[in-house]
């Protein structure tokens, strides 16, 4: 037999035919039914393939054909009676329970009542029983119109379990028996078939070949038309052999009558998820609609394919395609959404995409912390481009931060980048091999002048950073040599510039992944350090922790403190130790009081966090002595109030001092 294939607009068509045959008698042409494939009939062609010629066709599940699984379901709802169970199985979160309780339910609605039993961390038996029990009652009060009966014994049942203590022993255990206990179960309801739909069977406690069991008894011996919906794949992965146990493989020989793969309709997936959605503003609404096409591109990117069963490659990609991972991710872009929007971007609906299959990686577990792993998403999303991911957001994503200063930050590089039409403004924007040979020529020694002047922003110079690596990897010749000293020394200038300037929010950067470092040269990693520590390891909130302790002992001491007191410091340093020495002398005798008290309780929390810096700590309270010893005017009859706090104020420094020499010295032995 020789496989070949025939491309209409509607899809693919497979076929296989053997060679031709001499002979008479009429070819014979075999036809598989929807979710069987050629090799149902591999006996029948190894007799006939000699004699005859022998015709197989099938044809790929391509969107829209869930409806021909929803017609072969009802196939096996309409047979008399079943030998055996249906499976639909597919991957999680695609769709199958939604189909179930929508789509079939309302095809079926005039034959059959669809009973759903949930599996999902069910321990016993007997949970499983008395699911089933309850679906039922429930559904015969809805086919009976007595949804208000449902009701009243809902809260009569309730009340019994509340009042069952009033009750003598042997009449508790008859109160707060389960009514649906009482009530006989059958196959039929109003004439319809009742259909037992067995949910999460992978998700199930017990033990799959157990619950199976059970599932078996209500088919087999009990006539129930019965449909299980399990992710197959994780069964199969998931489920061990135990000591004396039928496997997973051996009980569903026995159980399964026929297993479909669930193919969804992702268009109209897609399409529902963005109709049902309730949005927090009608722009937002438009935007997303507008984006439905690029939506389905981003979500089901193979929904064109499908794989036969059993011809699926373990090494093959896998391509997430979970219902509610999108409507999470639809829900978050929401808020940046609303900045890109404020900047007025261009190219909105590529962050979109982006942020989508980002999202939708991250929720299957694909996504670390590495620009690596971005060419790893491109491949599963196809639509997916790493220049569109914020750096911001994913750090969002993955660890739960919103950083909004640094998002904006991020937005308004862009924007510039956007702009720039000067060739040393598009280098200092740009990869360097997005820019055209003529513009580096000509802007190249300019674009460095302004880097080793110190007017680059820290976003700019991770950018000539990651250039210089990029240029080493793709072997292109620098127009002119970087002199990295130069560039630490305008590193060094932007950050003195900002620590002047103090503007509000977050300074922000982006972000080399330490795993990277290999890539890198001494001299650009060195360079990169800088910024990091500044920007991203606490450097940049202590130069503002400090800055503001400073303000405050200038302003009402007392009052100081407490704005400060939560806040964190690495050291002590001799500005601040200047600031408190004036506030101290100034200060009343009450408040010296206070101001001691304060100040020892704050710098003791700070000796027990790791970020201090003990050496600079030390000098600072040195110099707080010294300070505050100047300060000592001792009349000769006896000490001022001022005086005697004072000196106590110089023993408790005395004590942290002390303690700090006590930490020197583990580190020494440690060392």
């Amino acid at each position: 037999m020789i496989e070949k294939i025939h491309t209409t607009k509607q899809g693919a068509i497979h076929y296989w035919v053997s060679a031709p045959v001499d002979s008479d008698a009429p070819a014979l042409i075999f036809l598989p039914g929807l979710t069987a494939d050629h090799r149902l009939f591999d006996k029948q062609i190894e007799h006939f393939e000699h004699k005859h010629t022998v015709f197989v066709c099938i044809r790929n599940l391509i969107r829209g054909d869930y409806m021909k699984i929803e017609d072969e379901i009802r196939i096996y709802c309409q047979e008399i009676e079943p030998v055996g169970a249906l499976l639909l199985t597919g991957e999680w979160g695609c769709g199958k329970t939604y189909f179930i309780n929508h789509t079939l339910k309302d095809k079926l609605s005039n034959e059959a009542v669809l009973l759903r039993i949930s599996l999902f961390g069910i321990t016993k038996p007997e949970e499983v029983q008395k699911a089933i029990r309850q679906a039922w009652v429930r559904a015969w009060l809805e086919e009976t119109g007595n949804t208000n009966f449902s009701e009243a014994m809902e809260t009569g049942r309730s009340w019994l379990n509340k009042l069952s203590d009033i009750f003598p022993d042997n009449l508790q255990k008859i109160v707060r028996a389960d009514v649906t206990e009482f009530i006989p179960l059958k196959n039929k309801m109003n004439g319809k078939s009742v259909i037992l739909i067995f949910d999460d069977l992978e998700r199930c406690q017990m033990d799959t070949a157990d619950v199976l069991g059970i599932i078996n008894d209500y088919c087999e011996n009990e006539r129930y038309h019965t449909i299980i919906v399990a992710n197959q794949e994780k069964i199969e992965k998931n489920q061990l052999d135990k000591a004396n146990k039928l496997s997973y493989d051996e009980i569903k020989e026995k159980i399964i009558q026929r297993t479909i793969n669930y193919v969804p309709n992702y268009q109209e997936i897609v399409k529902s998820v963005i109709d049902e959605m309730k949005y927090s503003d009608e722009s937002y609404e438009e935007f997303v609609k507008s984006c439905e096409t690029d939506l389905l591109d981003v979500f089901a990117p193979d929904r064109d394919v499908f794989e036969w069963m059993g011809d699926s490659d373990k090494n093959s990609q896998k391509y997430p395609h979970n219902i509610r991972s999108l409507k999470c991710a639809l829900n978050d872009f929401y808020r940046v959404y609303n900045l890109i929007q404020s900047k007025e971007l261009e190219d909105i609906k590529n962050y979109f995409c982006a942020f989508i299959a980002y999202m939708l990686a991250y929720k299957a577990n694909i996504v670390k912390e590495s620009v690596l792993f971005d060419a790893q998403i491109q491949k599963i999303f196809p639509a997916f481009q790493a220049k569109y991911m914020l750096n911001g957001v994913k750090e969002w994503i993955i660890h739960g931060t919103w950083n909004e200063a640094r998002i904006e930050a991020e937005l308004d590089f862009l924007k510039e980048k956007q702009c720039a039409n000067k060739p040393w403004e598009i280098i200092k924007s740009n990869k360097i091999m997005d820019v055209d040979d003529d513009i580096l020529k000509i802007g190249f020694s300019k674009f460095l002048n302004y880097a080793y002047a110190g007017k680059l922003t820290l976003d700019e110079y991770v950018l000539l950073i990651s250039n210089s690596r990029f240029a080493r990897e793709y072997n292109y010749e620098l127009p002119e040599e970087i002199e990295w000293e130069k560039i630490e020394s305008g590193i060094h200038r932007q950050i003195e510039k900002i620590k002047q300037e103090c503007p509000e929010g977050e300074i922000s950067s982006s972000i080399i992944c330490e795993n990277d470092k290999k890539n890198f040269t001494q001299e650009e990693w060195k360079a990169y350090q800088m910024i990091s520590q500044f920007s991203c390891r606490d450097e940049w909130m202590f130069f503002k922790n400090r800055k503001m302790y400073i303000e405050e002992m200038q302003k009402t001491v007392t009052s100081g403190f407490f704005n400060v007191q939560n806040r964190r410091f690495d050291c002590f340093n001799k500005e601040m130790a200047d600031a408190t020495a004036q506030a101290f002398v100034k200060a009343r005798n009450m408040q010296k009081n206070q101001i001691m008290s304060q100040f020892i309780n704050i710098w003791n929390l700070n000796l027990s966090s790791p970020d201090t810096n003990f050496e600079k700590t030390k000098e600072g309270l040195l110099a707080l002595k010294e300070l505050l010893k100047k300060s000592l005017q001792h009349s000769q009859n006896k000490k001022t109030f001022s005086e005697i706090h004072t000196e106590r104020f110089i023993v408790d420094i005395d004590g942290l001092v002390g303690k700090i020499n006590e930490e020197l010295a583990k580190n020494v032995q440690s060392i």
